[in-house]
């Protein structure tokens, strides 16, 4: 309900926000024609009804904002969404005094604030205030920009019109500040036209009174609000205190990430929380469905999805077992699985992304597998065997997931991974070899770290081949996740038993090389056999990984 009454009031602002540009604008041609338009859209505001719903939403949107700010427990989110929370912070700091005399005191006493007055006032008066509006007007714009992006952003339309978009959105700031400028420098100086600055103030019924009242409650009221950003600040510290103290239900994230809930935490909260990297667009809003997770054990106690989720989850085909990860807020252990790699986009979450009933792509596949592992278990206790495997899948699945690429499933000690879902194919091939060169690197840190618990250090073979596949979520019940299919997938993990045979860490396909531009060494290609393919497969045989370069780098 609050995310609602933040969003409706969020948007009776931009519509505001843009009737207020479009008076600046017409500043470009008169101070007159600006004068015509700003009374025409000023009258829009002023019957009862109107003017109540403006004041609403000013008071609702930076109350539920700062509301927000404190409800959360911790600060990882994409770019753009600190920017937009920075910015909103930012924004009463320069506009305080200039709605304390245009919405208060011009409602509150003989105050008639006119154009004429407003822009002398501010341009020749005080240049100061000028310029501390114009940043205002600014700070103002981005931020509704990003909030219309985060609000809009997964909607079909919204990728059609992005060239659009993006034009208004750099055109109308541009024009509104060219119409403000243009209207300051033409409005009257009081030392050149005294005459006509004081009948200006004269129909504006502004007193000297009235301006000691704006500065005096104006610095007030912005010490007041730094002071209550600071306070709001400290009760967000101490409520965090109090929701971690007690024994926390977990979090099985991912079969190899077990993590505390906090107290009234979301899924996704939790997650970002401990720096994994998981999909989320719009900010745990609920809106671009990208963060949705498979739920498991545990899954059955969690409450129905509230309207906002099971709107998103119905928009999208998603079966029971699928719910979103910034709105479920588990009390007992849950396990959980990411649905859809960290790279996805908001085209994602729209209803046609494809990966529900599948479709054909071209991509690159990853198999790797350990070297004498099974021998090694054998000599080890279970314990031993579980620790040693969990480090090297956690090795693993943090060196696909800062590729970029997704991790599809671990088969006994061998893990496949899928690169360039939401890319091409060439992004796809060059991320799968960076991947290779993480894993080698992590490899020996990790060798390093258990010197002590092995016989000798692990090693690890690795395939990539590149191709058409079919791409989609498969399986039954709980066990549905995004795979994929195909002769690719099939040459890809026979490309990993041949590491074994050519005594390498690496084998790539000659197409996986030329798509991510690895300089060629003649020494290491070869053709080999492969079941079910009638013609030799040309591959690149590297003892490891980290020798790789690239030829454009």
């Amino acid at each position: 309900m609050m995310e609602q009454l933040r969003l409706y009031s969020g948007v009776v602002l931009l519509i505001f926000v843009l009737m207020h540009f479009l008076e600046h604008t017409l500043g470009i041609f008169s101070i007159p024609v600006a004068n015509h338009g700003g009374e025409f859209l000023t009258e829009l505001w002023d019957p009862p009804p109107a003017s109540l719903l403006l004041i609403l939403a000013l008071l609702l949107h930076p109350t539920l904002a700062l509301w927000t700010l404190v409800r959360r427990r911790n600060f990882r989110m994409p770019h753009w969404q600190l920017w937009q929370m920075g910015l909103g912070i930012l924004i009463p700091l320069f506009l305080l005094d200039h709605l304390l005399a245009n919405l208060v005191l011009s409602r509150t006493s003989s105050y008639h604030a006119t154009r004429e007055f407003v822009l002398t006032a501010v341009w020749k008066m005080e240049p100061g205030q000028g310029i501390k509006l114009g940043i205002g007007f600014t700070l103002v714009w981005i931020h509704a920009v990003l909030g219309f992006r985060q609000w809009q952003g997964h909607q079909s339309w919204f990728n059609r019109w992005r060239t659009s978009l993006l034009v208004l959105a750099f055109l109308i700031p541009s024009l509104t500040l060219a119409g403000y400028i243009a209207a300051g420098v033409r409005s009257p100086h009081p030392d050149q036209q005294p005459h006509v600055v004081q009948k200006i103030m004269d129909e504006a019924r502004f007193t000297p009174k009235m301006a000691a009242w704006v500065h005096e409650y104006g610095e007030g009221l912005t010490m007041g609000y730094l002071g209550l950003l600071l306070l709001l600040l400290l009760i967000r510290k101490i409520r965090l205190h109090i929701l971690m103290q007690g024994t926390a239900p977990k979090l099985f994230y991912r079969d190899n990430f077990i993590l505390n809930i906090p107290s009234g935490a979301s899924v996704l909260e939790v997650i970002q929380s401990e720096g994994i990297s998981h999909a989320s667009i719009c900010g745990g809003r609920g809106r671009c469905s990208v963060c949705r997770v498979r739920v498991g054990q545990g899954g059955e106690h969690l409450p129905p999805p509230n309207p906002v989720e099971r709107h998103v989850l119905q928009r999208v085909g998603a079966p029971d077992s699928i719910r979103l990860a910034c709105q479920i807020r588990p009390s007992i252990n849950l396990e959980v699985t990411p649905q859809l790699p960290p790279s996805a986009t908001i085209h994602d979450g729209l209803p046609d992304s494809g990966h529900k009933f599948g479709r054909e792509s071209e991509i690159a596949i990853l198999f790797a597998d350990l070297r004498g592992f099974t021998t090694m278990a054998e000599n080890r206790l279970p314990f031993d065997v579980v620790f040693i495997l969990n480090q090297y899948f956690k090795l693993m699945g943090k060196s696909v997931e800062a590729s970029g690429g997704y991790l599809d499933k671990f088969i006994g000690d061998g893990v496949m991974a899928l690169f360039g879902i939401e890319s091409d194919m060439a992004t796809g091939c060059r991320a799968a070899v960076q991947c290779a060169q993480r894993v080698d690197a992590g490899l020996a840190m990790l060798n390093e770290q258990l010197q002590h618990e092995l016989d000798m250090p692990l090693r690890v073979g690795i395939g990539i081949h590149a191709g058409h596949v079919i791409l989609g979520e498969m399986g039954y019940g709980t066990t549905r996740h995004l795979t994929a299919l195909g002769d690719t997938v099939n040459t890809a993990s026979r490309l990993e038993g041949v590491t074994k045979e050519l005594g390498v860490q690496l084998v790539i396909s000659d197409l996986v090389a030329q798509q991510a531009h690895i300089s060629p060494e003649p020494s290491q290609i070869s053709e080999i056999s492969i079941r079910g393919r009638t013609e030799p497969l040309v591959v690149h045989a590297i003892p490891s990984a980290s020798s790789l370069f690239f030829v454009d780098e």
